[in-house]
């Protein structure tokens, strides 16, 4: 994987435009094709494509580009076409010369000339092409900015119906993802990806331009094999020549309408007319330059191009962008500033113009600001409010917006300020949204406890906020005391805020208590009612329901709502900038793919959120997507990543994790003993159904006495727990009909490994009791899920080769034996002899069909060829 540049750029998103001009070509009534489109939109990659293909078919071909210099030497862009000896001074021998040549060239076949813009071909090139096309011998590819008027000899055979015509637009948001992943050589993470394309608008050339910079300045980076973000982008000096050939024919009025949108768009069309008639307006919005948005009963205009505002305001000198500020902000100010984002508007005008304004103002944009939930500006325009003296309400707008942008410590130092001036309505508010950020940004429980000590006095301790954060710290713990604190639902007279963080905090603690269909109930009212408030100022934004409502989704094996939740959630979360959830629900569809089985689409996922977490925090959601890459590279049959973790992060490591990393390398006895342990912690901390879960994990592994606990574990709600539940009781009674049933409860449920893995056992069962129908049927049915789960290679799996099954032992010994340990080496770790090891081998062999170590390495997976060299015995 590229970790420094990128390594190319691919043709991507334009495939069904290339099979338009080859049937073009093939057609035979048709000789030309005019490909227009802005500058930077891919016509002359497309042309270059285009004639590739053509060459493929036997075509021959050429490829020119225009130039306005090159226009002042009649023919120069055509040499290719050109014979050596020829005499300029007569048009029609040249001509007739050139026809001649070509025909000698094509054997029949139309010759193929790409040339890009053809608008700034000289007028005896022009007239070449029409002769050849006119003739036949030829074959037209031609690019043309939108903007520019179309050659005679072009427009004249597209009049005739001789001529097709393709407009490119800008790429497609799905195919700018395709090709940075491509383009980079590796998985681009959500935000990386949504904040190119919002830059670049999917136009190729600036997308490439703002890689390129992104790469040299470090602000696009490789970490933990997925391409982030470090910071915002910024356009390149690459990027501002371009705009500024782009904009450099334009008349100095149609420059300063683009400058003052570069600095306050969007504003009015009546605003604009002040400063410009209606005729440069119109040009503009002609030449592709502005855009007509509707809002309401009022049109706005705003630039296309984000880029072009960009490139702009760079280039404009810092005394002429303050001017244009304040004689705007003036002008908003003069007509009574009427529109409710008018202070919004104003505040952030003459920031930018003097850096200060009205504090007043200030905060009253803020609030707007975090109303659209703008958390950049929200925090700006804030801070620049406090400049001029403390304010509770502020500084909590302030530590929320940061704690939004995982920016958890400056947070507190916000919160922290803002508490010490605090007074009145702000201070429960203040409390809780304090306590959350030290409890889920900086894993400070004892912080978040003891922040909450003042509201204890002033509230009364059945609040709903107040129970809902303490109800979380005793979480911590114990989940059954959690609920219990929790208490009721609270009545609706209750503020709805309130009631937001309660219902949430709710299904938060059901889904650890396994009460996962309850869960989702509540977690469903909890988004409803967030999205019905009139405003965003509550103490998180609104995704974070969404977070709740896809884990009790998962937990209770609704996988397709669950995916359905999870990816709103992140589209939510990227459009809004709130990167302490970005990560979040990466990790969540890592988990989704590892449930279904998909374990290198969960690795990818698992990668994408690790890089987004260790940018910006956040303990337990790091240590969930560590955990889950962890798992998802063991179920391949892939060692644990090799990276180093810190000490802080191996503590986030969960016993699943470690238990499966531990299989992986062939410890099945070490694995299910680790998993046993976090089982009963679980059940010990009131989190049945995460006790469920290892203990199923145990199951799989091959454990009898994890089957028999799991029966014992009640008040686990949900399709997947049950059948789990019924899993570890068919493998108890050794029953392959039962088997096969809860291998169907899995595949309902979408958990296509898990139903693979009972279908192995089901076959061993049917083949041992000599009904080799029935096992083939079995294994039959296994393979075919295990097909969709992307190679996976757990134990459970390992016996769907063999013709008889491996016992528990003989199981192990194969582990170990694929992970390279010698006889003697197997024969200490598991206290028994080398003779016995050797006999147990040599069973292995037989019921596997190989007869080395080597083969035994092969057929058990990757972990086996990779450490098949260390072998260091017979």
């Amino acid at each position: 994987m590229a970790t420094a540049t990128a390594i190319g750029w691919p043709f991507v998103g334009r495939h069904a435009e290339v099979e338009q001009v080859t049937d073009a070509l093939v057609a035979g009534h048709l000789d030309a094709v005019l490909l227009t489109g802005a500058s930077g939109v891919g016509k002359s990659r497309l042309a270059r494509e285009c004639l590739a293909e053509a060459e493929s078919r036997g075509h021959p071909v050429a490829h020119v580009a225009a130039t306005a210099s090159a226009s002042a030497v009649p023919l120069s862009a055509l040499a290719p076409l050109l014979p050596a000896q020829v005499q300029l001074a007569d048009p029609h021998q040249l001509f007739e010369a050139v026809r001649h040549r070509l025909r000698e060239q094509t054997g029949g076949r139309r010759f193929v000339l790409a040339v890009d813009d053809v608008d700034l071909l000289d007028t005896v090139s022009l007239a070449l092409l029409q002769f050849l096309l006119a003739d036949g011998s030829l074959f037209v590819i031609a690019t043309q900015r939108t903007e520019s008027q179309v050659p005679d000899a072009l427009d004249s055979r597209w009049r005739d119906g001789r001529a097709l015509r393709l407009r490119l637009d800008s790429l497609e948001r799905r195919s700018v993802e395709t090709l940075l992943h491509f383009a980079l050589g590796g998985p681009v993470s959500a935000a990386a990806s949504e904040a190119l394309w919002q830059a670049s608008q999917g136009n190729v050339l600036y997308l490439r331009e703002l890689v390129s910079c992104g790469q040299r300045d470090g602000t696009l980076v490789c970490a933990d094999g997925t391409w982030r973000l470090t910071g915002p982008l910024t356009g390149s000096a690459g990027v501002v020549e371009m705009v500024s050939r782009r904009l450099h024919a334009l008349t100095p009025g149609h420059r300063a309408v683009l400058e003052l949108l570069a600095l306050c768009e969007p504003l009015g069309v009546d605003d604009l007319l002040a400063h410009a008639p209606m005729d440069v307006l119109a040009d503009l919005e002609e030449q592709g330059l502005v855009q007509v948005r509707e809002d309401g009963r009022r049109q706005d205009l705003t630039l296309v191009h984000p880029l072009h505002a960009q490139a702009l305001q760079r280039a404009m000198p810092r005394l002429r962008a303050r001017s244009l500020l304040l004689t705007q902000a003036d002008r908003i100010e003069a007509y009574g500033a009427r529109r409710s984002g008018d202070p919004l508007r104003l505040a952030s005008w003459r920031l930018d113009a003097t850096g200060t304004a009205d504090p007043d103002l200030l905060a009253r944009a803020a609030h707007l600001a975090r109303f659209a939930h703008d958390l950049p500006r929200t925090a700006r325009l804030a801070e620049a409010a406090l400049r001029h003296g403390p304010d509770p309400a502020v500084g909590l707008l302030l530590g929320a917006a940061l704690h939004e942008q995982a920016r958890y410590v400056d947070a507190e130092r916000a919160f922290a300020a803002a508490a010490g001036v605090a007074g009145g309505p702000p201070l429960l508010r203040l409390a809780v949204t304090r306590a959350l950020n030290l409890l889920h940004g900086l894993r400070d429980v004892a912080g978040a406890d003891a922040c909450l000590a003042d509201v204890r006095a002033q509230v009364p301790p059945d609040h709903p906020a107040l129970a809902a954060v303490e109800a979380l710290l005793l979480n911590e713990t114990d989940t059954d005391s959690a609920l219990r604190r929790l208490g009721d639902e609270p009545a609706d007279e209750h503020h709805d805020l309130s009631r937001v963080l309660w219902l949430r905090t709710q299904a938060t603690l059901l889904v650890d208590a396994g009460r996962v269909v309850d869960a989702v109930a509540g977690a469903e009212r909890g988004v409803g009612l967030h999205q019905r408030l009139d405003h965003r100022m509550v103490v998180s934004h609104p995704a974070t329901q969404l977070t709740v409502l896809g884990e009790a989704l998962l937990r209770q094996g609704r996988l397709d709502e669950a995916t359905q939740a999870v990816r709103r959630g992140l589209r939510l979360a990227v459009g809004d900038g709130v990167d302490s959830l970005i990560g979040v629900f990466s990790a969540q569809l890592g988990a989704l793919a590892l449930l279904r089985g998909r374990v290198a689409t969960a690795e990818r996922h698992f990668r994408e959120a690790l890089a987004q977490l260790r940018g910006t925090g956040r303990p337990a959601a790091l240590g969930g997507a560590l955990s889950g890459l962890i798992v998802s590279l063991a179920w391949q049959g892939v060692p644990a990543p090799d990276d180093p973790l810190d000490d802080s992060e191996r503590d986030l490591v969960t016993p699943a994790a470690r238990a499966w990393a531990l299989a992986g390398a062939g410890q099945q006895r070490e694995a299910r003993q680790e998993l046993l342990a976090g089982a009963a912690t679980a059940l010990g901390r009131g989190r049945r159904g995460l006790a469920v879960e290892l203990l199923h994990d145990a199951v799989r592994l091959g454990d009898q006495d994890a089957a028999r606990q799991l029966l014992t574990v009640s008040g686990v709600q949900g399709q997947l727990a049950a059948a789990r539940v019924g899993h570890a009781r068919a493998v108890l009674d050794r029953d392959p009909e039962a088997l096969a049933a809860e291998a169907r409860a899995f595949e309902a449920c979408g958990a296509d490994l898990f139903a693979a893995e009972a279908l192995v056992t089901a076959a061993d069962l049917h083949r041992s009791a000599g009904r080799p129908r029935q096992a083939a049927l079995c294994a039959n049915q296994a393979a075919a899920l295990a097909a969709r789960c992307e190679g996976a290679r757990t134990p459970g799996l390992l016996t769907s080769s063999a013709q008889q099954p491996l016992t528990a032992r003989e199981r192990e010994i194969a582990l170990l034996v694929a992970g390279g340990q010698s006889s003697r080496s197997i024969a200490e770790t598991l206290v028994i002899s080398v003779r016995t090891v050797d006999n147990h081998l040599q069973s292995i062999y037989a019921k596997c069909g190989v007869n080395s170590r080597s083969g035994l390495a092969e057929m058990i997976g990757p972990v086996g060829r990779a450490r098949a060299g260390e072998d260091g015995g017979a």
